[in-house]
């Protein structure tokens, strides 16, 4: 096992002494565990916790790096989902996207808003989740994030067809493709 993945499972299993890590060592290790986090979204749930709470513990212990603590209200959102707690996940989601507006950096802020909007669905906010999509696909395609914009696009689309708009539904699915 590489040292950066050894140092990410330590974490993990709260072993790591993150407080000591040099920053740019600390920032890598989170972008690791919100890969592990959304890698585990949907297929093991209990292990994409486990990876949020690294993270947690991770911001906490580097307080001066607000991007390790835009990535743990990121997977602290993802957690909210999983667990059915669709409005505390669009308010960790929308913390999240201010600190990476904080630091200069919209398309991360823009990533954001993607599961953002599956939230605001769960939550039958269908009018909101429509404006977070519509801005969030402008954002994302203005940054130059397709794919991102794609997912965006087929919600907007599973959106409409739950409305019964089908002309639009189509559009927004052409839209993706």
């Amino acid at each position: 096992m590489p040292a950066q993945e050894a140092d990410v499972q330590a974490l993990i299993d709260g072993q790591a002494a993150s407080a000591s890590l040099l920053p740019e060592a600390a920032v890598a290790l989170a972008w690791q565990l919100k890969q592990q986090c959304y890698a585990a979204w949907s297929t093991a749930p209990p292990r994409a916790a486990q990876a949020a709470a690294a993270l947690q513990r991770l911001a906490t212990a580097q307080p001066a790096l607000a991007e390790i603590a835009a990535l743990a209200a990121w997977t602290a959102a993802v957690v909210c989902l999983n667990q059915g707690r669709s409005a505390d996940a669009v308010a960790r989601l929308d913390e999240s996207a201010a600190l990476w507006r904080q630091l200069g950096r919209p398309l991360e802020a823009a990533q954001t808003q993607v599961p953002k909007l599956a939230a605001l669905l769960m939550l039958g906010e269908h009018g909101r989740a429509a404006e977070c999509g519509t801005a969030a696909r402008a954002d994302l395609l203005a940054l130059g994030d397709v794919a991102a914009a794609s997912k965006v696009s087929l919600n907007l689309g599973s959106l409409q067809m739950r409305r019964d708009d089908y002309p639009a539904a189509a559009a927004h699915y052409r839209q993706a493709a």
